[in-house]
């Protein structure tokens, strides 16, 4: 999860420079780009972790979410994404899976707090 989360720090940074018009779009389309080179496998990664212990399975299924949104929101400057979505398409995406992250890291957190009482 360490990676992750500073990978996807960086994305939310990223875009609220580019929200705030302190980085222009070529440059945030580029560097967001690099940074899904960076987490598309870690999201790979992570779908390949195998099956938890039975008391362990609401953690795996929380921490496969929190993967799985931290992918989509960088998804739409993969390959195929930019090929799929126009601005303000790809705008409204990033900016729901961040929304979605937040909450699900939450409930990871959550999840693993459980386990250190």
């Amino acid at each position: 999860m360490s990676p992750t989360k500073g990978i996807v720090s960086q994305i939310i940074a990223l875009n609220e420079d580019y929200t705030k018009n302190q980085i222009d779009e070529n440059s945030y389309v580029n560097k967001m780009g690099k940074l899904e080179q960076k987490l598309t496998p870690l999201y790979f990664s992570a779908r390949d972790v195998g099956l938890a212990p039975i008391e362990c399975k609401d953690r795996s299924q929380q921490f496969k979410n929190v993967m799985a949104i931290a992918h989509n929101i960088i998804l739409p400057f993969s390959e195929i994404g930019s090929k799929t979505w126009e601005k303000p398409n790809r705008d409204y995406l990033v900016f729901s899976a961040i929304k979605d992250y937040r909450k699900e890291l939450l409930k990871l957190e959550f999840e693993l707090e459980k386990v250190h009482k």
